[in-house]
């Protein structure tokens, strides 16, 4: 995995590893080595850009946090955000990385953020988060704190991870 970060947030890198190790995302991607469309010639990894401090407004007045494409998650922190809150969107945007390259078709087939959504939501309560309702300011989540909950996190990953298609696309056709 790489990393690069313009913020003046520190991220918590070793967490993200192994985040994304638990969904077999932290070496050489799978789709990376058909490359079938020459995306990942530079790099064959996920690679995470944390943005520096502003907000990205989207098409419908709303705020753009993160995205994920082609071995790539972009992460754009808001100007008070917490690690906790960039953890949850990172897992969001893992969430979105593990379909592409696990599952592609269904990924181009469906809308996928609502799952996504889900995912993150219990593995950020799952490493031990509070306070995801009330503002990106108010995510509380150490590092520390996560890593000792590991265990607890690589549980939502078995349930989601372990859906054969068939239940992957009743889960994300509703």
């Amino acid at each position: 995995m790489r990393f690069r970060n313009l913020s003046r947030l520190k991220i918590p890198k070793p967490l993200w590893v192994a985040l994304a190790k638990e969904m077999q995302l932290d070496s050489t991607l799978p789709l990376a080595l058909k490359d079938e469309l020459g995306m990942y010639e530079t790099c064959k990894t996920l690679r995470v850009f944390l943005n520096r401090d502003f907000e990205k407004p989207d098409e419908e007045g709303g705020v753009i946090t993160g995205w994920y494409t082609f071995g790539h998650i972009s992460l754009f922190p808001r100007p008070r955000c917490t690690i906790g809150s960039l953890t949850h969107i990172y897992l969001h945007e893992l969430f979105h990385a593990w379909l592409d390259h696990h599952h592609e078709e269904l990924n181009w087939e469906f809308d996928s953020c609502h799952l996504a959504d889900d995912f993150s939501d219990q593995a950020y309560d799952a490493l031990g988060g509070k306070n995801r309702d009330n503002g990106c300011m108010n995510y509380k989540l150490t590092a520390k704190t996560a890593l000792a909950n590991l265990t607890d996190y690589q549980l939502v990953c078995e349930r989601f991870l372990s859906m054969n298609e068939a239940q992957l696309k009743k889960a994300l056709s509703r």
